[in-house]
């Protein structure tokens, strides 16, 4: 065997202590969950609260015994439905590592390997015995195709495949590697959290070190049947294991949480992306500019509130019948926001409406240069006075729908430098974040913003406003990702500098 250091030519590959995924930084948060000791039912459930928990890989074993109880007899259905469980892992967003053995040791009856490998007297497992090769090369004949497709660089989730596994315990032949060597891949932290509190001192300092880990077990399970192995150490005693693999971990043997997944939830959120604090908000695109990029919807006297536009140009005017649903719509424009008027200065503008008690109330706004014509409705049952005077300009009305071709053209425009000296509002301003590692669940917090609409790489987060009661938005980890992650924001009322991810929520 060559004594140069191995070089992994897959997607992922290391380098100065570190691993990369598609030549980028990546840390590996993993935790070992063995499909054939969880129901099938189960596998999702399972997958989704490690996903939860800020994990972004799932490890397993492959229980050879289990897949060929007898010789060329192969089993994958069921509760060893090897390929489903990987596409599960790909559906919630997992990558996996993926450890067929042929040994696997995993406190599993005879390591994994087929009882009836000992019925050749001279049987040598874990080695180049040719009988011993030909068994497990029939085994990897049918279990590798039914995987190599979920490989990360055909699109799949699995990043690393393991070889055999715990060379040097029970068997240290070294030439026997080189015959089931296909990728190299060795991750796992093997610790006894015998309480809470010390997990979480061994749990920081992996994390502060900037490692990757797999916790062993994050969900143990059951040895079903009569497949609890032992364990036998030279100097040491027979050690027969029992039938719960409940493991002392973070999920329990039925699926629960627990206070260890809570801690370790906790620790991944806080020196995960929550590390990022503060971002700096320093772009610019004036409301001007963002009209030049849709065109005008509608333009003529009469204008409709924006409930009543529609992408087709088609605009319907609103008629007595629907005067409550109007009012509604028009007292919470006049109560909560500012407006400003486009075609003249103005010593006030007065809409008059009939409202829900058959009286006219006139709602007086003062010194306003631009109006936002998506927000309110206009010559409604009475008409829109200018300096006392009946109104009779047209009126351009822009929607501002944020789909995503807008938002795309939104991100590819000139983007101007922001301040609190030059920015005005309405506007988008943009901001970027950049990610080291492989992102968390978190929250966007708006705190000194007014009010308006995020977006995290084009996607809407929803509205936000400082009046509350919900002052953070959620960002899903699959909206991020390592490297640079564009924030933007329409903003109504004022301009800040900045915003925040935090790893809790304040709704009210």
């Amino acid at each position: 065997m060559s004594s140069a250091p191995y070089v992994s030519s897959g997607s992922l590959t290391f380098q100065n202590s570190q691993f990369l995924l598609d030549g980028k930084p990546f840390r590996i948060f993993s935790g070992a969950m063995h499909y054939f000791r969880v129901p099938p039912e189960y596998w999702k459930d399972r997958l989704l609260k490690m996903k939860a928990c800020g994990l972004n890989t799932v490890e397993t074993y492959v229980a050879w015994n289990l897949h060929e109880e007898y010789p060329t007899e192969f089993n994958f259905s069921g509760f060893l439905d090897v390929r489903k469980f990987i596409q599960l892992a790909h559906e919630v967003g997992l990558y996996v590592i993926f450890r067929p053995g042929p040994y696997i040791c995993a406190e599993w009856d005879f390591g994994g390997l087929p009882s009836w490998l000992l019925r050749d007297p001279q049987m040598k497992v874990r080695s180049n015995y040719p009988p011993y090769q030909e068994a497990a090369d029939r085994f990897f004949a049918e279990l590798l195709p039914k995987i190599v497709d979920l490989q990360h660089l055909n699109g799949g989730p699995i990043i690393a495949v393991q070889v055999e596994n715990e060379f040097g315990s029970y068997s240290n032949e070294v030439q026997h590697l080189l015959f089931i060597k296909q990728m190299r891949y060795r991750l796992q932290t093997f610790q006894i959290w015998k309480t809470v509190k010390i997990f979480e001192e061994c749990f920081r300092g992996i994390l502060n070190a900037g490692a990757s880990f797999n916790m062993y077990m994050f969900h143990g399970g059951t040895n079903f049947g009569f497949m609890s192995g032992a364990n036998w150490f030279k100097g040491s005693t027979y050690k027969p294991d029992v039938t719960s693999y409940d493991y002392d971990a973070p999920l329990s043997e039925a699926g629960d949480v627990t206070p260890k997944y809570n801690k370790a939830r906790e620790i991944i959120i806080e020196l995960g992306l929550k590390s990022q604090g503060e971002i700096e908000v320093n772009e610019w695109l004036p409301l001007d500019d963002v009209l030049l990029l849709l065109g005008v919807l509608y333009n003529g006297q009469e204008v409709a509130l924006f409930n009543w536009l529609s992408g087709n140009k088609e605009v319907k005017i609103p008629t007595e019948k629907d005067n409550e649903r109007i009012i509604r719509d028009i007292e919470h424009c006049f109560s909560r926001e500012r407006f400003r008027f486009k075609t003249e200065k103005l010593k006030r503008l007065e809409v008059m409406l009939k409202t829900l008690y058959s009286s006219r109330t006139p709602y007086i706004l003062h010194k306003m240069d631009f109006f936002l014509c998506y927000l309110i409705a206009a010559r409604l049952n009475g008409g829109v006075r200018t300096n006392g005077e009946e109104n009779q300009c047209k009126w351009d009305v822009y929607s501002l729908d944020f789909n995503e071709s807008f938002v795309k053209r939104l991100s590819d425009a000139t983007w101007k430098k922001s301040s609190n000296q030059t920015s005005s509002v309405p506007s988008l301003f943009r901001g970027v974040l950049h990610l080291k590692d492989q992102p968390n669940d978190t929250f966007l917090s708006m705190k000194g913003w007014g009010k308006g609409v995020a977006f995290i790489n084009g996607f809407n987060l929803g509205r936000y406003w400082e009046i509350g009661p919900q002052r953070t938005l959620f960002v899903p980890a699959p909206l991020l990702k390592q490297g640079n992650n564009e924030i933007m924001v329409f903003e109504q009322h004022k301009f800040y500098n900045s915003c925040q991810f935090q790893d809790t929520p304040l709704l009210s």
